[in-house]
């Protein structure tokens, strides 16, 4: 083909690729900015200046409307179309990373919100609730509020918070706290049978009997906290760390979850190679008990030598652990992780509940539990038959502060000043003495 043709060919093709190229400057579909418009609305939406989800108080709800205006007018694009000089002075227009007034809340993690501060006063009760209106029970609301100040932390996770419709009540659970006594009034309360005999596995929160706040729209959960009678039990951190060892690392209890899935690599972590002059894994196994008798060294030592080597290999072989050791694996779990991963058993009391956040309306104390409780149930049930209502009978705690005191005391000074300060902030927002440790 002869080059003058070639050249023709070209030509056109470069023309019309110009013709394209104007066109689809002049009136192709740019970028539109994401803008938030306001309709009468309460769902649960994305708001993309927070990254996160989140839901508008009362009725104005904000989700995303692409190119539209307050006047329902065609939005012009993030660049206008003007002369070239001036297009190279505009910047394209961006949406600020801040949450709005009227934002509720935005997610943080499955089941965890952030409230922000209009969030807080949706759920705040304006007046005292009539069961907080006497004395002791009116200083133990204040006095929290004083001891929270100003640095707040507004992170609730909603998976702690227990609702019943039927009686309109939430409870915060907090383990180690009364809190499987308090799960069986839920049961009853919310109109099954056995309260007292129900297997302690259909009590497990998420678990598929117990309702949370977790399982609801965020802003169904935040209404009902500000509806419903909101209340938890308030108890010595240093009482449920002992209570929590009692229960899942002892032979106080058959129940091994804790023991196998915890104890066990805590025991192999923290226990020495040697005992006595005893190589205390070398017992491993069915039949370490067989074993271990069987050694001519562990025969001759002393009857409390033999003890303490028998409860090192035990801790190896079935995870049960002594305080020490527990106390060694708490301090180790706060040190890897954020407060609001430890595990609940012993997990700060302000991270489970964070009354600085919720304006509760009533606080049991456990030292007082009975009567605090049976107060609080006679006015959950003030409109059921008198046949129908159940009540906290009488019983002796094991786990009281003499006790706790008593185990404290034994452990290394090192340890005991790493758990004041890791339960710092439950001693100072509940205002708990440090039991002089």
């Amino acid at each position: 083909m002869p080059v003058r043709l070639i050249m023709k060919y070209l030509k056109y093709v470069l023309a019309a690729l110009v013709v394209v190229v104007i066109y689809n400057f002049k009136f192709a579909q740019f970028p539109i900015s994401t803008q938030l418009k306001a309709e009468p609305a309460t769902t649960e939406t994305y708001d993309p200046r927070t990254d996160g989800f989140a839901v508008n108080l009362g009725e104005i709800n904000y989700h995303d409307t692409l190119g539209v205006t307050e006047a329902g007018e065609e939005e012009p694009p993030p660049y206008e179309i003007l002369s070239e000089e001036t297009t190279q002075q505009l910047q394209p227009i961006t949406v600020e990373n801040e949450i709005d007034e009227n934002l509720l809340y935005e997610h943080v993690r499955p089941g965890f919100v952030r409230l922000t501060p209009t969030g807080m006063k949706s759920i705040e009760n304006e007046d005292t609730h009539e069961l907080s209106m006497q004395e002791p029970y009116k200083y133990r609301m204040t006095n929290i509020r004083q001891n929270c100040g100003e640095n707040i932390d507004t992170i609730l996770d909603l998976s702690r918070y227990i609702y019943n419709d039927k009686h309109k009540f939430i409870m915060c659970e907090v383990p180690q706290a009364a809190c499987t006594s308090w799960k069986r009034f839920w049961w009853h309360l919310a109109g099954f049978d056995g309260y007292k005999t129900i297997a302690g596995e259909k009590l497990i929160i998420n678990g598929g009997y117990i309702t949370t706040l977790n399982e609801l729209p965020v802003h169904e959960a935040l209404a009902k906290l500000k509806e419903y009678t909101t209340f938890f039990i308030k108890r010595h951190p240093f009482e449920r760390i002992v209570s929590a060892h009692s229960s899942k690392f002892t032979n106080r209890h058959k129940e091994d979850t804790y023991k196998k899935r915890r104890g066990l690599s805590a025991a192999n972590k923290f226990l020495p190679p040697f005992v006595h002059n005893i190589e205390i894994r070398r017992y491993m196994g069915r039949d370490f008990e067989e074993k271990l008798n069987q050694s001519f060294t562990y025969q001759a030592l002393s009857t409390e030598q033999r003890d303490q080597v028998h409860q090192s290999v035990v801790s190896l072989n079935v995870g049960e652990i002594d305080f020490d050791i527990f106390t060694k694996m708490v301090i180790g779990e706060y040190q890897q992780r954020r407060p609001e991963k430890v595990d609940v058993h012993w997990r700060n009391s302000i991270d489970l509940c964070n009354p600085c956040a919720v304006n509760f309306d009533y606080v049991i104390n456990f030292d007082n539990l009975h009567e605090d409780s049976n107060r609080l149930l006679d006015y959950l049930q003030r409109n059921d038959p008198e046949e129908n209502k159940v009540f906290f009978g009488s019983r002796t705690n094991l786990v009281n502060s003499n006790y706790t005191y008593d185990k404290l005391h034994r452990l290394p000074k090192e340890t005991v000043v790493d758990l004041l300060q890791i339960y710092k902030r439950d001693l100072d927002v509940f205002g708990f003495d440090d039991m002089n440790i």
